[in-house]
């Protein structure tokens, strides 16, 4: 795997905000584009990707609350390794960014959920995604995250799909905000390099505050 691909890819994901903060219009318009590409761009889409079941709004302080996420695989021979990389672009908070702590994610796999690597920066969170049942820990601290990248899964066939399951919830110190994910995935080629979505499926949600308590 060649870190170059992970920094081009966190690259193109970095356009996000203008995107996320364009008129609505705008925004829903390059949205469908994403999630429902024409035949014609499909070809150009290997991997395609979609979110499921993600609320439009997590509370903080809440529970964990489960969602997924497919890769449908459009290339002419089997995906055997895979993992995926998801930016969370936050915008619209006037109580400050989220930090350390604030988001938690775990993946299933082997019957039992494994905890996710969460990096925070400004304005985003980050999260690599490698599917392993039994996690390896990386070897260098620093890169903790890519530790299980690429993951082996079962093949999946041309015309197949993997779905990874998820699930995340918030302290409740996450600020109030709008978040807007963004998903890439690398899976497996014959030639051995990782090929890359270029085209990721975008979602949105809102981080809300907990309700207060009512007094008597």
């Amino acid at each position: 795997m060649k870190i170059t691909r992970i920094a081009a890819a966190v690259a193109a994901a970095a356009l996000a905000p203008a995107l996320f903060l364009a008129t609505p219009a705008l925004a829903d318009s390059a949205q469908r584009t994403s999630a429902s590409a024409p035949a014609a761009e499909a070809e150009q889409m290997p991997m395609v990707m979609q979110f499921h079941d993600l609320p439009s709004t997590f509370t903080a302080g809440g529970d964990w609350t489960q969602f997924s996420l497919s890769m449908e695989n459009g290339y002419d021979y089997a995906v055997t390794h895979y993992w995926s990389h998801i930016v969370f672009h936050t915008t619209g908070s006037t109580k400050g960014q989220l930090r350390f702590g604030d988001a938690e994610l775990q993946y299933f796999a082997g019957g039992e959920w494994h905890p996710l690597v969460v990096e925070y920066g400004d304005r985003r969170f980050t999260t690599h995604i490698c599917p392993r049942a039994n996690p390896i820990p990386a070897r260098d601290p620093h890169f903790t995250e890519w530790g299980n990248c690429p993951a082996p899964i079962d093949a999946v066939q041309p015309g197949g799909t993997h779905t990874l399951k998820l699930r995340m919830r918030f302290a409740a110190s996450a600020p109030a905000t709008r978040v807007l994910a963004i998903a890439n995935d690398y899976a497996s080629h014959p030639s051995g390099e990782l090929s890359t979505t270029w085209f990721p499926n975008r979602a949105r949600f809102s981080i809300v505050p907990a309700e207060k308590p009512v007094q008597q």
